[in-house]
């Protein structure tokens, strides 16, 4: 037993801190510190004996350095040597993310802190510590002392990453300003997508998956801007902005679902709407409870929904890409670099990876949201532009026939295609007189979808396959567009007759089946009149 302990304390004694010589800036503090847990004013003046301290390496939580489960407060030192050729610098110390609290001091003298120590207490975690180093305490040509008084109260403690170093204090705050201008413009992308979503669906009055998607990006635009030194966290204290931040997290995981369900143009499954809807209640408890300590319980919450969530995406997106739905393989690849960064981030709040050592990186979602927001904001206007904005596009002219049955082939021989239908469409006047179809091609167009293919029929008569309709929406479509034809100004009183067919595996083998289908309905509707619309049985 005592030569076990005789071994622990020869390798202490050998992982003693050493000082640090510094050569030239910047300067990295990593390595050995002296650390010693609990608290005493005291400890803040320089040159101390250390009988009592022990050497950790920085940076990484305590947790991770031989103090598991250990909360309160603790002391980091360490010394290093300041050659006098820099005398003329302005120096700084950038010591990265620290948990929750600090207050820094230089050779005994107090340079600054973040958040606030019990009882007010209000974690900084979020913010990165970056301090001017005074003239009247550094000592050129000798020893200086860097204390750190650091108080945690849950989940990680102590100087978390990255790397703290020296350097001058302009570059320091040239780099800070680095990361919030990455910020500043992730999520400035983000909001211009989102309100753009947000006219789509004004204009159209119609998208319910419209909602979902601008919610998580406004959501995900606010959660980046916490984490920026110009952001909230100059409106609000440390503690408002720790709130927001795990609010806006719990709101971006629970929208994520919705988003994914509505691309997929399928509901979403209960276990989803009741992760989503606690997760809901966790972002107001997140607003409103006093006690911040407890939000970590629905931080690791939103970390495992994350998780879920990603696996319930990529199954949808590979689905996506069987059924080869448009914008898959896009959403597919930039979902992967977005899903990858989301757990990059993840891994680095539970400390089972460094934090990002890039000066201008403070969040790897930053970067891997973008993508990810361009294709899927890409995808649904597509999707809107094809089933709402019809009105908005010119004339576009009629497909040849022989094109029109291609297309008809092409839906009849994927098994994997949405519904659609055939209708014939004639246009005569009350009087029983023909009208050519390029008389009021333009009429037609304005009232038909853009994914809607319309095609030649004869002098009179024009074809329209109606996409992802069963055979009662297409009836209703098509009467829009016999009563939209009816109003059309001029002199031709249009009474327009039609014949509809919905296409049926087991009833029709060939696209050319099909059209005679349409046809026979046609005929059906003339013979009892005109003015109306058949169905073929």
């Amino acid at each position: 037993m005592w030569g076990w302990a005789v071994l622990l304390l020869a390798a202490a004694a050998w992982a003693q801190p050493e000082a640090m010589v510094v050569e030239r800036l910047p300067f990295s503090l990593a390595g050995n510190w002296w650390f010693r847990p609990g608290h005493d004013p005291a400890w803040s003046s320089p040159f101390r004996e250390k009988t009592y301290w022990q050497s950790v390496n920085v940076p990484g939580p305590w947790e991770k350095r031989g103090f598991p489960g250990y909360n309160g407060h603790a002391w980091y030192r360490i010394n290093f040597r300041l050659p006098s050729e820099l005398a003329s610098e302005n120096l700084g110390v950038d010591l990265g993310s620290i948990g929750d609290v600090d207050e820094v001091f230089l050779n005994g003298q107090r340079i600054g802190s973040t958040g606030s120590f019990p009882p007010a207490y209000a974690p900084g975690t979020l913010e990165r510590r970056v301090y001017r180093l005074p003239r009247s305490a550094l000592r050129f040509g000798e020893f200086n002392e860097l204390s750190i008084h650091v108080y945690n109260e849950g989940r990680f403690g102590g100087l978390l990453g990255p790397a703290p170093r020296l350097d001058r204090y302009e570059r320091l705050l040239r780099q800070q300003q680095g990361r919030d201008l990455v910020l500043w413009v992730s999520s400035t992308v983000l909001s211009v997508l989102g309100l753009f979503h947000v006219f789509l669906r004004v204009a159209s009055g119609r998208g319910r998956e419209q909602w979902s998607w601008v919610g998580f990006l406004l959501v995900l635009a606010c959660y980046q801007l916490t984490y920026a030194s110009f952001g909230p966290s100059l409106l609000l204290s440390s503690a408002g902005n720790f709130r927001l931040n795990v609010a806006c997290l719990l709101l971006a995981v629970g929208l994520f679902p919705l988003v994914v369900a509505a691309l997929a143009d399928q509901p979403p499954p209960t276990w989803v709407i009741l992760a989503v809807s606690t997760l809901g209640v966790g972002a107001g408890f997140a607003l409103v409870w006093r006690r911040t300590l407890d939000l970590y319980l629905w931080v690791y919450l939103a970390e495992v929904g994350i998780a879920a969530f990603i696996i319930f995406a990529l199954g949808k997106n590979i689905g996506g890409l069987r059924r080869s739905e448009p914008g898959a393989i896009a959403l597919l690849g930039n979902g992967l670099v977005f899903f990858g960064a989301a757990l990059a981030d993840t891994a680095v709040d539970l400390a089972l990876l460094p934090r990002p050592p890039l000066s201008g990186v403070t969040l790897y979602s930053s970067f891997g949201v973008l993508p990810f927001a361009v294709a899927t904001s890409y995808v649904l206007a597509s999707r809107w532009a094809r089933h709402h904005a019809a009105s908005l596009l010119p004339p576009l002219g009629l497909l040849p026939f022989g094109s029109f049955i291609d297309e008809v082939r092409k839906r009849m021989a994927n098994p994997a295609s949405s519904p659609f239908a055939v209708a014939l469409m004639r246009l005569a006047t009350a009087a029983g007189t023909p009208v050519e179809v390029e008389a009021v091609i333009g009429h037609v167009r304005r009232h038909v979808r853009h994914c809607d293919i319309l095609a030649r029929y004869s002098r009179e008569t024009f074809a329209l396959l109606l996409e992802a309709v069963d055979e009662r929406e297409a009836l209703a479509q098509v009467e829009r567009l016999r009563r939209a034809l009816r109003q059309v100004p001029g002199a031709y009183l249009l009474r327009p007759t039609a014949g509809l067919a919905a296409f049926r595996p087991f009833r029709y083998g060939t696209a050319e089946e099909l059209l005679k289908a349409a046809e026979a309905a046609l005929y059906a509707a003339r013979s009892e009149g005109g003015d109306s619309t058949a169905t073929a049985p």
